[in-house]
Order: structure tokens, then C-alpha cells, then sequence
């Protein structure tokens, strides 16, 4: 195993947080613009703008499945099985993503261009995502290179969301008034950002070109679509980080969407949601950093335990301390919980990579491209799921908008974010506590069964 750990340089180690910075630089561009493109700049109607997110959304669900089956169906030999996405997808996307923010009015015919234009950017986004995720697994049978290279890649994402806070609105500003067009500035702000994902994707293409596969990954499959989700329904270990990370993901959407209202309603102080967000993303630099030493110290399955309990018990706790004057308290707080969330993200890879193992020690199959693209389903299905309690929440406790809250309304708003998305993160943590068995000491068994059954 000392051999395949040689292998690695620290260039193609660090190479991994390329892909991720690059999409989540236009990734934010989606987040935090599309809906205002569409009803802004577009002018489309509410309910057309309603109607192109709810039918994009039910699509991204379908291409979580679709990219697992893609990444094991497909092979390229010359250019290798998963790296090949990143030359294929990164041109698609650029010129689909490019689509999404071109103002060509609010006709149907206009809609139909946006819908489109989404549905196939995001499933080649989301095969390079997965693609990403099944090379990092595949080219190290080490626990410690796969969690570098894990941790790496959510630095990588770090940089990019920290990337985006820097140059987002001032790219859409100056290309909006150098083309005296407000449109233009988020095509060409599309189009730059998707550029530099490409570059990004193509880079770790040519620098992992001569990495050599894992020991475990000599043995090739040709998997049925019935065969990879037998897999997946007879993995417990996924199974458990999947529910698991459904639920995090949930509460993490919910914080997220919820707090310019807790800023409002809670604490009576919305100018400072700009100070939040700052901060948020500058603890998730501090935990990308530190996270490789706590893994290494504590191990995955103790990071992540630990650090669902902690988020999710910050976020409890401002139930109890949150109010009016409050406000510096809830953003140290919530930091502390932000930088826990990030080392749940730099850790479930690496934990994810562990049952692609599992899954060949129990099965002797390698469904390794199928099982690391099931890491997006916790994210689609927390997105929806987040997208349907929010709403519903606010009605129930009576929000109204452009009306001052009542107490009644701020506690329910309370109860939303930080009780029902809190206990939410602490719910996965005992989950995975009690109920997820595999630890660095199993892996390394089951990775030497694995090669010893290659070499009779």
C-alpha cells in the first residue's frame, strides 16, 4: 500500500480542488441569480418563473440516477472512464449555462430555451461531479491519500464560493454597463465562469493522465441497471450516509433559506445578513484547512458525528439564546456551526469511497462510478424537501410579506431554522453514530481481501 501512496504527488493531490472551484463559481451564479434573472430582466410572470424551477428541479432528480448509470455504462479507453467527462462536459456547459442567462424575452418559446438549456447543463454538471468523486476513489486504496484528496476538493469548493463573493456582482456590473445592457452583464458573467470551470476540469483531465489506477480497480465490470441498484439497496454503510446527509442537507438548505427572515423577524436586524454570510464563508476557508488534521487525529467516522452534533447543536441552541439585540451572538454561533458543516462536506467522500469498498468485499462488484454519484442524491432530494417545508412553514405560522412580524410569526420562524434544521443535523449524527460500522481498521481488512482474491 506504501507504493501506491508514493504515487500520489502533492500536485495531483491538490489538483482535486480545481473541478469544484470552478463549478461552483458559476454554481452560485444559478443560486443566487437565476430566480432574479427570470423575473428581473426577463420579466417572465410568477407563475412561468414557478413553473421553469419546479419542472428543472423534478429533471435534476431524474439525472441523479441517470448520471450513475452514464458514468458505468460508458467507456472510454482512450481517454479514460471518468476522466473523459471533463473534456466532453465542459464545452456543453459552457454553452448551455450560456443559454440559461441570455435574455431572449419571456415568450414560451423563451421558457422552453431556459428549461432546456438547464436540463442539460445540470446533467453534465452533475456527471462531472460524479466523475470527480469516482476518480478521487479510484486511483488510491490508501484511507489517508483518499481523504487528502477529499479534503482537497472541498477546499476547492471553499475557494470557489469564496471566489464568487469577490468577483460575482462586480463581473455582472461591469460587463452590464460596459454593453449598456443589464442582461449582458450575467451572459458574459455565464459564460467567463463556465470558461474558467472548463479550464479548470481539462487542468486535473492532463495532470492526473498518468496516474495509475488502485489495486482494487484492476478488475473491470460491465453492470446491469438492475445489478448497480441491487448494489446500492444492499450497502448498509451507504444507505445509512445517505439518509444520513438527506438529513443534513435538508437542514442545511433550510438554514440557508430561512435566515434574511430569522435576520428580519428574529433579530431585527437585516442589514447585518451581509456580515453573516462573510462570516460563514470565511470559517468554511478555516475548517477546509484544519479538517485533514481532525480526520487524521480522530478519524472520518468520529469527524462526522462530531461535527453533525456541533452543527446541528448551534443551530438548536440559537432557539434558546436568540432575540432582539442578539445579533453578534447568532453570527459567532452559526460560524462555529459553519464550520462544522464544512468538515462534513470534506469528510462524506471520503466516507462514500469507503462503501464503494464494502460493496466489493461484500459482492465482489465494482459499481465504483454508480455508487460515488449517489453522494447527489442527499443534496436533490434535501433541496426539494427543504423547497416544500419552507413554504408550508411560513404559512402555518402566518407569515405575511412586507408586514412586520409578531411574536408568534418570529418564534415560528425560530422554530423553522433553527429547531427543525438543527435537530435535524443532530438526528444524522446519532444515526451515523449508532448505526454506521465501517472504520479505518475494517477498510484496510476488506481493501487486502479484496487485492488477495485479484492475485489468486
Amino acid at each position: 500500500m506504501s507504493d501506491v501512496k508514493k504515487g500520489l504527488s502533492n500536485l495531483v493531490k491538490w489538483s482535486f480542488a480545481l473541478p469544484t472551484l470552478g463549478q461552483n463559481l458559476f454554481i452560485y451564479l444559478e443560486l443566487y441569480y437565476m430566480s432574479y434573472f427570470l423575473t428581473d430582466i426577463c420579466k417572465f410572470q410568477l407563475s412561468t418563473v414557478t413553473f421553469i424551477l419546479t419542472s428543472t428541479a423534478a429533471v435534476d432528480l431524474i439525472w441523479v440516477f441517470v448520471t450513475g448509470i452514464v458514468l458505468e455504462k460508458c467507456e472510454f479507453k482512450k481517454f479514460g472512464k471518468y476522466r473523459a467527462w471533463y473534456i466532453i462536459g465542459s464545452p456543453i456547459i459552457i454553452v448551455f449555462f450560456t443559454c440559461m442567462f441570455t435574455n431572449v424575452g419571456n415568450s414560451t418559446i423563451a421558457a422552453s430555451v431556459v428549461i432546456i438549456a438547464f436540463c442539460v447543463k445540470t446533467l453534465l454538471q452533475d456527471i462531472q461531479s460524479a466523475a470527480v468523486t469516482a476518480q478521487l476513489s479510484q486511483i488510491s486504496d490508501d484511507q489517508e491519500e483518499r481523504t487528502t484528496l477529499s479534503v482537497t476538493r472541498n477546499i476547492g469548493s471553499v475557494a470557489g464560493q469564496f471566489l464568487f463573493s469577490f468577483v460575482g456582482v462586480a463581473t455582472i456590473s461591469f460587463f452590464g454597463n460596459m454593453m449598456n445592457a443589464s442582461a449582458m452583464g450575467y451572459t458574459i458573467a455565464a459564460l467567463i465562469f463556465t470558461i474558467v470551470n472548463g479550464v479548470c476540469h481539462i487542468g486535473l483531465y492532463f495532470i492526473t493522465k498518468d496516474v495509475p489506477l488502485a489495486e482494487t480497480e484492476q478488475k473491470k465490470e460491465n453492470l446491469s441497471v438492475g445489478k448497480m441498484f441491487k448494489v446500492f439497496m444492499e450497502n448498509p454503510p451507504l444507505l445509512i450516509l445517505s439518509f444520513g446527509d438527506l438529513l443534513r442537507y435538508t437542514a442545511y438548505f433550510l438554514i440557508s433559506s430561512t435566515a434574511a427572515y430569522y435576520f428580519a423577524a428574529v433579530l431585527k436586524d437585516s442589514g447585518s445578513l451581509s456580515v453573516y454570510l462573510t462570516a460563514q464563508t470565511a470559517t468554511g476557508v478555516v475548517a477546509a484547512l484544519l479538517v485533514n488534521f481532525i480526520i487524521k487525529t480522530i478519524g472520518k467516522k468520529a469527524t462526522y458525528v462530531l461535527s453533525c452534533l456541533m452543527y446541528g447543536g448551534t443551530a438548536v441552541l440559537m432557539y434558546f439564546l436568540g432575540g432582539e439585540g442578539t445579533t453578534m451572538i447568532f453570527i459567532v454561533v452559526m460560524s462555529i456551526g459553519s464550520f462544522f458543516n464544512n468538515c462534513i462536506r470534506a469528510t462524506i467522500t471520503a466516507m462514500t469511497a469507503d462503501t464503494v469498498i464494502y460493496s466489493m468485499w461484500k459482492s465482489g462488484t465494482n459499481a465504483r462510478g454508480f455508487i460515488m454519484s449517489m453522494t447527489n442524491i442527499p443534496i436533490k432530494f434535501g433541496s426539494m424537501i427543504k423547497s416544500m417545508i419552507l413554504p408550508m412553514g411560513l404559512s402555518v405560522i402566518g407569515y405575511k410579506a412586507g408586514v412586520d412580524a409578531t411574536a408568534e410569526v418570529a418564534n415560528g420562524i425560530a422554530v423553522i431554522m433553527c429547531l427543525i434544521a438543527g435537530g435535524s443535523v443532530v438526528i444524522a449524527g446519532l444515526i451515523n453514530l449508532f448505526f454506521y460500522r465501517l472504520d479505518e481498521k475494517k477498510v484496510d481488512q476488506m481493501t487486502a481481501e479484496i487485492n488477495a482474491r485479484h492475485t489468486n
